[in-house]
């Protein structure tokens, strides 16, 4: 859960250091906030059922992998 504050500034800062014009920053930028999405769902998903979990992890390798192929 701490992914909500760092992965967030993160990326700002390194937008805000290229100037929002590498194309390459952005993409990584997109990449790290699609995994940290794929991470608040596997985090979200333990809450609601009260165990620990979460997504499987094919589910996971899946979503990541379907993540970074869209770039």
């Amino acid at each position: 859960m701490g992914g909500l504050l760092f992965v967030p500034i993160g990326v700002i800062i390194a937008e805000v250091i290229v100037g929002f014009s590498s194309i390459e920053v952005s993409a990584v930028a997109v990449a790290t906030l699609s995994f940290a999405a794929i991470g608040l769902l596997d985090d979200s998903l333990s809450l609601i059922n009260k165990h620990n979990g979460g997504l499987s992890s094919w589910t996971r390798i899946l979503l990541e992998v379907s993540a970074v192929s869209c770039l």
